[in-house]
């Protein structure tokens, strides 16, 4: 999208405005903050990293006479329950939220039904979504960071312009890189062969191909997340030195707990553990 000094790029460029002496710069309050948003990915690694050295992560989880074939390791269960929670309080925060429900009611109204139902007629459909909820909750997630530093960013006094896309950049860099280029990879990258029930067998050796190519994609991301973390960098600290940007120390530190958390669990930990603390901090 081309911009002119007239429409976005001008407004990147606003000295910013007093911040909000009453919060302080914080969401909620300080302890509530740091606790559920900035350091949350921090709180999440502990939790997690503490939770699989002992005999109750692996304790079995089951259903009795209900389901006498369902069992689940006892971390795994409790991180899908809390996720699935997350989900469900999300949906009334929409849909109850009669301000937000008008103002999209194509997305609410018709975009949810009309996918079940193509789900539920076509297989090409259900595959499709089936692979792309995967790659969709590792992008989603990490503009969760993203949104949470631009709201810093305007308690701040910032305009909300100013390093959108870079801030945008570095969080995707830092949430998907971890998984493209450590340890589990895989994990993300089998769900291509669903293709195979429709036949499409290129599509369902596209994880294969990831997988076998990994090498070559991990200097992928290390030759461009290193770049972009360092002209993140002076970006923020030349707009800081002209007066033009106040950094958020809560925005600085969520980016650091996020990055520090996503490669640690994505590029070196075990598939359990990375998804019970990457999905707690987000769902937290």
């Amino acid at each position: 999208m081309t911009l002119s000094m007239h429409g976005p790029a001008a407004v990147e460029h606003q000295p910013p405005t007093p911040a909000e002496p009453r919060s302080a710069g914080y969401i909620v309050g300080p302890a509530y903050d740091l606790l559920v948003f900035v350091l949350s990915p921090l709180l999440a690694m502990a939790v997690g990293l503490l939770l699989f050295e002992q005999p109750l992560a692996n304790l079995p989880i089951t259903a009795g006479g209900w389901n006498p074939r369902f069992s689940q390791p006892f971390a795994l269960f409790f991180i899908a329950v809390f996720t699935h929670a997350h989900l469900v309080i999300v949906f009334f925060r929409s849909h109850a939220n009669r301000k937000i429900y008008d103002q999209h009611p194509l997305r609410f109204r018709v975009a949810p039904i009309a996918l079940l139902v193509a789900m539920l007629t076509w297989q090409w459909v259900f595959v499709v979504v089936g692979v792309l909820v995967v790659w969709w909750d590792v992008y989603h997630s990490s503009l969760q960071t993203f949104g949470l530093g631009r709201i810093y960013d305007v308690r701040a006094g910032n305009s909300p312009l100013v390093g959108r896309r870079l801030d945008m950049l570095l969080n995707l860099i830092l949430y998907t890189g971890p998984v493209l280029g450590g340890v589990n990879l895989w994990e993300h990258a089998k769900h291509f062969e669903a293709f195979a029930r429709v036949d499409a067998h290129s599509l369902a050796s596209l994880g294969q191909a990831l997988v076998h190519r990994q090498p070559e994609l991990r200097l992928a991301i290390l030759g461009l997340g290193i770049p972009l973390l360092l002209a993140w960098i002076a970006f923020y600290w030349r707009e800081s030195a002209a007066g033009r940007y106040r950094m958020p120390r809560q925005k600085l530190l969520l980016v650091m707990a996020t990055g520090t958390t996503s490669v640690v669990a994505w590029g070196t930990l075990s598939t359990g553990e990375a998804f019970f603390i990457m999905n707690f901090f987000h769902a937290l």
